[in-house]
């Protein structure tokens, strides 16, 4: 700019002065969508290029960088904002950054030790956080979709546990559990379905069985009382009850033996008692 003055007299001077304008910014970014403890990669698209830029993440955080990133620990939507300066001049930019959350997978089971058979199923119990859709594989080739599945081993052996647990927004994990599930032989055990006390044959009910270090067996009527309890395998019932002969009938046992690898088996059955 340049400025001429003169007097009455026809004096005359002059005089100049440079300004510098600079454009005005258009502050704007994007952002990527994450879950929580993953970071967010802020782009910033300004123009034109600003000087310096202060970012205010919304969790009282903040950042001089031009792309900066940053992670949140929590799930929510946070008011990002940006503010662009060039010279004097500056804009500010707020948006709003989803933030889902985060997955953490985990599970237990109701035991270690199984047998290969029906008898004994593997529960596998969802301990997991943020999740609604699992992927579980046992070790054997199969696979269930079940939040908290039970599955039948059918071979001995070491299987190791695969579980992904996910959500609605693609936020997921993952654990591996390496050879977490023992699977035996099922054990020789043999409860008769019938007996005949009184007769010359058959006239003692017994389990047969060996290896075991721990025997708990009820006999009940079908009225649900008890007629017969042990805990020594080499016992039997001989048909009685308070020194009475039982009537005949359907007579239901529980039993529960634990075997000498420390694992532990139950069963449910029914016995015929004929006359």
């Amino acid at each position: 700019y340049e400025l001429n003055v003169t007097d009455a007299n026809n004096c005359s001077d002059s005089t100049s002065v440079t300004v510098t304008v600079s454009p005005n910014p258009t502050a704007t970014f994007t952002a990527t969508t994450v879950c929580a403890n993953t970071p967010t990669v802020f782009t910033n698209n300004s123009t034109p290029a600003g000087d310096t830029y202060t970012w205010y993440f919304g969790d009282g955080n903040t950042s001089s960088l031009s792309d900066p990133s940053h992670t949140y620990t929590t799930s929510d939507s946070f008011p990002v904002s940006l503010v662009a300066q060039l010279g004097n001049c500056y804009d500010t930019v707020t948006n709003p950054v989803a933030v889902f959350p985060a997955v953490v997978a985990n599970f237990t089971t109701n035991t270690l030790v199984s047998y290969a058979d029906t008898l004994d199923p593997v529960i596998f119990i969802d301990l997991s956080t943020n999740a609604n859709i699992w992927a579980w594989d046992f070790g054997d080739l199969l696979t269930s979709n079940i939040e908290s599945p039970s599955h039948v081993y059918g071979k001995p052996g070491v299987y190791t546990i695969t579980m992904v647990a996910s959500n609605q927004f693609g936020c997921s994990d993952s654990i591996v559990r390496q050879d977490y599930i023992s699977i035996y032989p099922v054990p020789a055990l043999f409860v008769p379905n019938v007996f005949t006390p009184g007769q010359n044959a058959n006239n003692i009910l017994k389990v047969f069985t060996s290896g075991v270090v721990f025997f708990d067996w009820g006999i009940f009527d079908r009225w649900g009382e008890k007629v017969y309890q042990s805990n020594n395998v080499n016992d039997g019932w001989d048909g009685t009850f308070k020194g009475k002969p039982s009537a005949a009938g359907v007579y239901t046992y529980y039993l529960k033996v634990v075997f000498d690898d420390g694992s532990t088996r139950h069963y449910h059955g029914g016995v015929t008692l004929l006359k």
